[in-house]
């Protein structure tokens, strides 16, 4: 079966919901939208090109408002659904001119968030998070300390001075 944009951009739904209907987790849709992304790159290079990425999704977006009873994008309204091809397109771009996936994953981070909602830290990540935080209270004392050390020494050599 031939892959056409419309299919393999619609198909990005199935990602983010369980058989029980739940939300997947973001840890768990991440590498699964990464390589749909991938796949629909690589889709519109075949059948367009990377510079036609941006208009094909926008068209997308279009059709969906302009027939709504066959089409669907699932998402909220149109114009985000054009916001977030201008991601894509701009995703593409980034990662084109470094090589890298992270923009892909912003791009994915961004759709979770339309779709399901703010992504929330997992239990690995919440430990990470608290001991950078008291990694950063301790810089605070020690800068502190080491600016009173240095007005305490200024002080005393003006004070030896007169």
């Amino acid at each position: 079966m031939r892959e056409d944009v419309p299919n393999v951009a619609h198909s990005l739904v199935s990602l983010l919901h369980r058989a029980d209907n739940s939300a997947v987790s973001f840890e768990d849709f991440l590498p699964d939208c990464v390589a749909h992304i991938e796949q629909l790159i690589t889709t519109v290079k075949r059948q367009y090109s990377d510079a036609q990425l941006q208009t094909v999704l926008e068209n997308e977006c279009e059709h969906t408002d302009a027939f709504p009873l066959t089409t669907s994008s699932n998402f909220k309204d149109t114009e985000t659904c054009k916001s977030l091809a201008v991601k894509l397109a701009n995703a593409r771009k980034q990662q084109m001119a470094t090589g890298s996936k992270v923009p892909l994953e912003g791009w994915c981070e961004s759709y979770y968030e339309h779709a399901v909602g703010p992504v929330t830290a997992t239990a690995s990540e919440k430990p990470a998070e608290k001991a950078s935080g008291s990694n950063a209270a301790w810089k605070v004392v020690i800068g502190a300390v080491v600016i009173a050390g240095i007005a305490v020494a200024t002080v005393y050599a003006l004070v030896l001075r007169f």
